[in-house]
């Protein structure tokens, strides 16, 4: 269970790190907000449709970014995303001035700069995804997904504190400006360190002995390509993308409102939110690795279907107990303490989700789990505007609690997955399950 291949622990540093990028350029302008509407006189339903510009671009091109790197290659597609969004991510600092501005107008070149960032985005994960089936077995796939996920919670944990001083001494725009150049540097870096696949030949990098005689002989036929058809009929794939949906809008929840609703609603002074705010995001990157190693152990005595839906839907469970605990409590702390703990729970499902989608059709991993991710993305389009509708109408606790709902909703439907054993047709036209990766 150790990942100790050569360049494993490279290739998991830089997505780690590219992790941490993607949500340091997502939630910056959830910290930011607060002086973006002092400035410009926005609404808070304002700042929601700001919101939800990213999150539309990056649900809206979660398939075609996993296609593309399908195609193309995963390495080189997510390089230029990377370098894509966080250009854009530069440029959000002049969204509300010059000619943008008088060109779209004062909120709409807001709605573009957010969007453009969101089309670049939604390509790092099943980019990322994709190059975990070429470097990761079975048995190591979730854990490598949540050390990859790891970044999540430590990018957005570092980012409140980090954008908020930022703001004090230099100004909001500056933010962004540094998310930009953070970016770019870390692109370069991981083009020319980074290979799309091991550089040894799959008989001498650890392919089980079946694979290997096979191969010896000849016998094992190639599979035809998956088609998209096979792909979009897919239950597996629907179950997993209608999960990821209610598992997306919990997790935005927290990305565009936990920061405000700390200050405004709990009363906590703004310099110390940016601190508290981060206890969610740090359980987040504990529990995501944590996730996929208990799933992997579980494997050889479970098999993977059954490891991975006892993990994710027992944090999910979880969350969902722990969510409504820290909206309805009293004391604003102790609200932080289970809402961070529903956080944690939460993300110990987020690798299980993703090395499923990688299983499903890996030849097309990428595409499965941009599909599936669509379905995440569309819930952070709906949480940026549904909950402050719910919390305007019924009250804050009534608004997180309806998250945990949607947690309790996930649970139930991992109940339905399935995580597929790879099969190979042998030359006396019987099958025999085995691994297909590379470290198994």
């Amino acid at each position: 269970m150790r990942i100790d291949m050569p360049g494993q622990r490279r290739v998991l540093g830089f997505l780690f790190a590219i992790s941490i990028v993607t949500y340091l350029d997502r939630v910056n302008i959830s910290i930011a907000s607060a002086a973006i509407e002092r400035e410009f006189g926005f609404s808070r339903v304002h700042l929601g449709t700001m919101f939800s510009a990213f999150v539309l671009g990056y649900m809206l091109f979660q398939i075609p970014g996993g296609s593309i790197g399908d195609r193309f290659g995963h390495k080189n597609s997510l390089t230029f995303a990377l370098l894509w969004w966080s250009v854009f991510t530069g440029l959000t600092a002049w969204a509300g001035k010059g000619f943008l501005s008088s060109w779209l107008g004062l909120l709409p070149s807001f709605w573009a700069m957010r969007f453009l960032v969101g089309i670049g985005e939604a390509s790092a994960y099943p980019c990322a995804n994709g190059i975990i089936g070429h470097w990761f077995g079975t048995n190591r796939r979730a854990l490598a997904a949540g050390v990859m996920f790891a970044g999540i919670g430590v990018g957005s944990a570092v980012a409140p504190p980090l954008i908020a001083w930022i703001m004090l001494r230099f100004g909001w725009r500056s933010a962004f400006q540094l998310s930009a150049v953070v970016g770019i540097l870390l692109a370069l870096c991981f083009h020319f360190a980074i290979t799309e696949r091991p550089s040894q030949k799959p008989a001498e990098i650890g392919a089980t002995k079946t694979m290997q005689s096979s191969l010896e002989r000849g016998a094992v036929q190639k599979a035809p390509a998956t088609s998209w058809k096979e792909i979009l009929s897919s239950s597996r794939v629907w179950i997993l993308v209608i999960s990821i949906f209610f598992f997306g809008y919990v997790t935005y929840v927290y990305y565009f409102w936990f920061y405000l609703y700390l200050v405004e609603i709990r009363g906590i002074s703004l310099f110390r939110s940016s601190f508290v705010t981060a206890m969610p995001f740090v359980a987040m990157a504990l529990s995501a690795p944590l996730g996929g190693w208990l799933s992997d152990r579980q494997i050889p005595r479970l098999g993977k279907t059954r490891a991975r839906r006892r993990v994710a839907a027992g944090g999910l469970i979880a969350a969902a107990l722990l969510i409504p605990c820290g909206a309805t409590t009293a004391n604003a702390y102790l609200a932080v303490i289970f809402l961070s703990l529903g956080a944690g729970s939460m993300y110990l499902a987020i690798s299980c989700y993703f090395a499923t989608a990688l299983e499903i059709f890996p030849d097309r991993s990428a595409t499965v789990s941009g599909t599936m991710n669509t379905g995440a993305g569309l819930g952070g389009v709906v949480a940026p505007i549904l909950t402050p509708w719910a919390a305007n109408r019924f009250g804050w606790a009534a608004a997180l609690s309806l998250a945990g709902v949607f947690s309790l909703i996930a649970a139930i439907l991992w109940q339905f997955t399935e995580s597929p054993e790879p099969v190979l047709q042998m030359d006396n036209s019987t099958t025999e399950r085995v691994s297909t990766s590379t470290w198994d």
